[in-house]
């Protein structure tokens, strides 16, 4: 999953801090390593002035019929 924005955009010096400072991104983070351990990826890329990207990356879950059952 990606999300742009193409808002302000987040200052170097703030970046590292946005995983412990912002709720929202802190909270998304914890529950990605409830679900999935330490298998995914969240990402952060910022440029001041022209936007943030976010990625997110999970495995693919898959169910054999007879999981599903």
């Amino acid at each position: 999953m990606r999300s742009k924005t193409m808002a302000w955009g987040i200052s170097e010096e703030k970046l590292p801090h946005v995983y412990v400072e912002g709720i929202g991104l802190s909270n998304v983070r914890e529950r990605l390593r409830v679900l999935y351990g330490t298998d995914f990826h969240l990402g952060i890329q910022s440029r001041p002035g022209e936007g943030t990207v976010i990625r997110i990356e999970i495995p693919e879950l898959v169910a054999t019929m007879e999981e599903v059952r």
